[in-house]
Parts: structure tokens; C-alpha cells; sequence
């Protein structure tokens, strides 16, 4: 809203106003001039002329400018108007023209919406569905050597453009490591997928121990639409990191993970923001244990020797059934896969056709006379 008043003792003619505005600000819609509660609609402030203002008047002309979506959070744009004016109308030769009078109003882009920022590592779609959740943390995901997990970075970032946008994850701890899988990167925008030439994404391998303790995903600058709700409009980074086989990862480990959110705006630096998400180590510890008694024993005698009352010796034609027993151990904290058991009978021993069977489905059984092969996909 720009106000004239003529605060002189004779009339002023001929103001025509000129606002200059920074580049961020659009003008929208008309301008209307409002003097002595008359009101005039002119097509824009730089079209508003005013013929005539006599002492003791005002003049009021309001109208609207847009902060345009690119300026850069934090901004100051200045808008100044000015306008000349003389003693008579028209252009009479004996009129004075007088300096501009001018003044201006400076608008500053604050942020409106608090800027947050989310980590998550969520169950599904880890790559494992016999891990869950809670083997040693309720709520945080369990992850096998090997496995595979889904991160999540969420950042509300406020209305208009902010620069230099720097997103860290932490992959490592001091005692364990997750690795970073190439390929699987994917962010959004608005829920638009961005072009990877709009971002760059590097690992830092802080200690050089040939692995990367974190990932940078770097912005030139990023846009929230000032018609958009920021909380509605956020940035959102996928990607995929893998439980390391490597000896430092060891079941019962504890990574608790951290994510920090740096930009630029026209005041400089954000401090960093942070947040955090954990994942917990699991492994399989097996315990495998064999036992044999005699079933079915030969009471007769052979040339006068009596079978040796001991539960494990015999004569010939002596039945004896072996279990094989393998389970999870007490220490166990994940499943195991593809277990391959072996047991080779000793010579004077064979297998009797049909005797082999295991207490659960999917057992895959390879049976000679002197030999049994198993292989178990998965044990819980």
C-alpha cells in the first residue's frame, strides 16, 4: 500500500507512480487508487496516475506483488516508489516541477514451516522376511549378515529455494558396518522423481578401511512451490544397505545410525539437523548333537559267545537307530540357511531301506547303504 499525502498549503498535479521491485517480487492483478473514498482501478501501480491532490488529501493505491517461488530462503527484496509532481496541471510553461518524493518497503522471505527431518529403516522391505523386529531392541529391525534394508530420509524443507542442500547418512559404528548398494538410489520431490543429474551421491570412507562410513547426497539448490503445504511436499531419499560379512559384524550388534540435514540461505549456513534410526545384528548359532542306541539285539549266541551286554556293541544282525539333531542354539538370534549334514557309516554297518526320516518338511534326503546326505533350506 502506497499512501500520498500533500501536506503543502497549495495543490500537486500530475503524479505518476513508478515502482521499481526487486526481482522476486511479481506483480498480480490491478492496482486501485482511493482518494476521498472515491476509488479508481488502473491496470497496474506503474499505469496509476493521480491529476490532482489538494492540500490536506491522501491518496491511497494498494496492490499485490508475488514472492516468486526462485528466491532464495531468507532474502530481503526491496520495493521502492517514487513519483514527480508539479504546480499546475498539464505542461504550462510556468509550472514547477518538483524532485520525485519516494519510499520503499522491504520484504523478507522467513521461513513458515518448521524444517524436520526423518530417518527410518523399516522391517519391509528388508530382503530377508524370516528377520523382523525386536530380537534384542523392540521396534528396531533385525538384520542378518547379508541381508539387505530399505533407508528412508524424510526432509520438510520450507517454501521457496534453499542452496547447497547436504544430506549425510552414517553407514558404520565402531564396532559394526552396513555397505552401501550401488544402484539403488531414488528420490522425490514433491512425490516427483528427480533426475540424477540434479544430485550427486558420494561415499566417504572416513578411517580408510576400504569401506564407506557414509553416503552424501548433495543439492545445487532444491524449489518448494509457495502454493505448495511443505509438510505435503517433502524430500524423500531411498536406498539400499546390506549387513557386511565381515568380522567385525557379529550377532548381537547395535548400530544406531545417524542422519544429518545442512543448506545455504541468503543468511548463510543452517546449522545441522539430525536424525536417527537403528539396526540390530542377528546370526544363527547351531548346536549339533548325535546319538545311537541298540533297537533290536541277537539273544542267540555264536559258538558260545554271548553280544557284550554294553548298549553300543553287538553281533551281526544287531539294530541300532541314530539321531541326528540339529537346532538352534540358546545364543541364537537369526535363521540359518542351506545346511548340508554328512554322516558316513563305519564299515560293518548299513542302512536299512526306508528307516530315514526328519521331524520337519522340506528336508532334502540322499541316502546310500553307508551314507546319508541332508540338506536343509532353512531353520528357524
Amino acid at each position: 500500500q502506497v499512501t500520498l499525502r500533500n501536506l503543502g498549503a497549495g495543490p500537486a498535479y500530475d503524479m505518476a507512480l513508478q515502482d521499481i521491485a526487486a526481482a522476486g517480487l511479481i506483480p498480480e492483478g490491478p492496482a486501485t487508487l482511493t482518494i476521498g473514498g472515491v476509488s479508481t482501478v488502473f491496470a497496474s501501480v506503474n499505469d496509476v496516475v493521480v491529476s490532482r491532490l489538494l492540500p490536506g488529501e491522501v491518496a491511497i493505491i494498494s496492490y499485490a506483488a508475488r514472492v516468486a517461488d526462485s528466491v532464495l530462503v531468507g532474502s530481503a527484496l526491496p520495493n521502492t516508489v517514487s513519483t514527480p509532481y508539479s504546480s499546475l496541471p498539464g505542461a504550462s510553461p510556468d509550472e514547477r516541477i518538483y524532485a520525485p518524493v519516494l519510499d520503499d518497503a522491504v520484504v523478507r522471505i522467513e521461513p513458515s514451516t518448521e524444517v524436520t527431518l526423518v530417518k527410518a529403516i523399516p522391517v519391509a522391505p528388508t530382503s530377508d522376511v524370516n528377520t523382523g523386529d525386536g530380537q534384542f531392541r523392540a521396534g528396531i529391525t533385525d538384520l542378518g549378515i547379508g541381508e539387505t534394508a530399505r533407508i528412508e530420509l524424510t526432509a520438510v524443507l520450507p517454501r521457496g529455494t534453499i542452496a547447497n542442500l547436504v544430506l549425510t547418512d552414517q553407514l558404520t559404528t565402531t564396532t559394526a558396518k552396513l555397505g552401501f548398494v550401488p544402484g539403488t538410489v531414488a528420490i522425490t520431490l514433491g512425490g516427483v522423481t528427480l533426475d540424477p543429474s540434479s544430485y550427486t551421491v558420494t561415499l566417504v570412507d572416513g578411517d580408510g578401511d576400504g569401506i564407506a562410513d557414509e553416503v552424501q547426497f548433495r543439492f545445487n539448490s532444491l524449489t518448494v512451490p509457495g502454493a505448495e503445504n511443505p509438510s505435503a511436499y517433502p524430500l524423500v531419499i531411498h536406498y539400499n544397505a546390506v549387513a557386511l560379512d565381515v568380522a567385525e559384524n557379529q550377532g548381537g550388534d547395535q548400530l544406531d545410525l545417524q542422519a544429518s540435514l545442512r543448506f545455504d540461505t541468503a543468511n548463510g549456513t543452517t546449522q545441522p539437523l539430525l536424525a536417527t534410526a537403528g539396526v540390530d545384528l542377528v546370526a544363527p548359532q547351531l548346536v549339533l548333537t548325535k546319538s545311537a542306541v541298540k533297537t533290536v539285539s541277537d539273544t542267540g549266541s555264536l559258538h558260545g559267545l554271548v553280544p557284550p551286554p554294553a548298549p553300543l556293541s553287538g553281533t551281526a544282525g544287531d539294530i541300532f537307530t541314530y539321531t541326528l539333531t540339529v537346532g538352534q542354539a540358546a545364543g541364537s538370534s537369526g535363521p540359518a540357511y542351506d545346511l548340508m549334514l554328512n554322516d558316513i557309516l563305519p564299515q560293518g554297518l548299513s542302512i536299512i531301506t526306508g528307516s530315514v526320516v526328519a521331524s520337519i518338511d522340506g528336508v532334502v534326503l540322499d541316502v546310500t547303504a553307508t551314507s546319508l546326505n541332508a540338506t536343509v533350506a532353512l531353520l528357524l
